[in-house]
């Protein structure tokens, strides 16, 4: 079985992939975590790793709603 490490990777992954398939562009809203959770059945901490490392390399950005969206 894989670990929690290699698994937030999804949402990492699925980020990315947006962006450089051009499906989310800069200020595009992305999943939230709980649709994250549901997309591919995580744990909300694995969900929120992913987010953070996003947040972290400055991919993503919250607002004051909490939603999520692309910064770059």
């Amino acid at each position: 079985m894989k670990s929690n490490k290699s698994k937030y990777k999804l949402v990492v992954d699925y980020v990315i992939d947006g962006i450089n398939e051009g499906r989310l562009k800069k200020g595009a809203w992305i999943p939230s975590l709980n649709e994250f959770r549901e997309m591919y059945g995580l744990s909300r901490d694995t969900v929120f790793s992913g987010i953070r490392e996003l947040k972290s390399r400055g991919i993503i950005k919250s607002n004051p709603t909490s939603k999520l969206c692309v910064r770059l």
